[in-house]
C-alpha cells in the first residue's frame, strides 16, 4: 500500500511519493506482490483532498475509509 498524502504532512509529499515509487518498482520485480496506490486517489487537482480527513489533518475520516475500502478490494480475493 502507497504511503498516502495528509494535509498534516503535504510538506513532505516529495519524499512520499520517492517511497511510493520504490514500492512500486518493488512490487512490479515480484510476482507475489502488489502495489496498491491510494495516493492518487486522494487527491483532488494535485492536492490532498481534505474533505478524506479528520480535523488534524493526519487521520481520515469515514469517507476517507470508503475510499481506501473501494481500491483495496480489488486485490483481496
Amino acid at each position: 500500500i502507497a504511503a498516502k498524502p495528509s494535509p498534516e504532512r503535504w510538506s513532505l509529499k516529495r519524499r512520499f511519493q520517492r517511497l511510493n515509487r520504490k514500492l512500486e518498482k518493488y512490487a512490479s520485480q515480484s510476482d507475489r506482490v502488489q502495489f496498491a496506490n491510494i495516493w492518487n486517489v486522494m487527491l483532488r487537482d494535485d492536492q490532498v483532498d481534505e474533505s478524506l480527513f479528520e480535523e488534524d489533518g493526519l487521520h481520515m475520516n469515514e469517507k476517507g475509509y470508503a475510499l481506501w475500502y473501494e481500491v483495496l478490494s480489488k486485490y483481496l480475493n
